[in-house]
């Protein structure tokens, strides 16, 4: 999960889905970076992650400078936000080939196409989340095919060159027509 961390990104459902693969015998090394909200968000997360032995699952990286390089180590992305209007995150991940498992919430399901570039679940649904991770994790083929349509879903939509021929049909759009 790459994201200032909090209650809006969903930093505890993201806790609560490790601790529930870990409890399945699901093997997972899951990475928060980013960063928290608030030292009060960090010393509760801390605290789970004690209080439930997620220690060796879960690994708190902080701030990264370079995250192309964070990216290339991934497998997935992981981001049970709340609430997100456009998570440069998804983009980011979908550009580095990465399957993206996200809440069906703000503008992520126009982002992400449930069951080709990665898997949308609805918010707080940890049981989804696990399911959709656990089939991630377990089918090397199926990350690697929905990274690869996340890629060319990014590269359609998410480019300086997407952005510019998407507005330079907005702006003709506005010219009146000649009668």
């Amino acid at each position: 999960m790459l994201a200032r961390m909090g209650h809006r990104k969903g930093a505890d459902i993201f806790l609560a889905t490790c601790r529930l693969l870990r409890e399945r015998g699901i093997p997972c090394e899951a990475w928060v970076a980013g960063g928290w909200n608030s030292e009060a968000e960090q010393k509760v997360a801390a605290d789970y992650i004690a209080a439930h032995q997620l220690q060796s699952v879960v690994r708190d990286l902080g701030l990264v400078e370079d995250m192309p390089v964070l990216y290339r180590q991934l497998d997935v992305l992981f981001l049970p936000a709340r609430r997100d209007p456009l998570p440069r995150v998804v983009m980011e991940a979908m550009c580095h080939g990465l399957p993206v498992v996200a809440s069906r919430v703000d503008g992520i399901p126009e982002m992400v196409v449930d069951g080709e570039t990665g898997i949308l679940v609805e918010p707080e649904n940890v049981e989804g989340f696990a399911e959709a991770l656990a089939r991630l994790l377990a089918d090397p083929e199926l990350r690697h095919r929905m990274g690869t349509a996340g890629h060319a879903r990014a590269q359609e939509i998410f480019t300086i060159e997407a952005y510019r021929d998407a507005m330079m049909n907005v702006y003709k759009g506005l010219l009146p027509t000649a009668p």
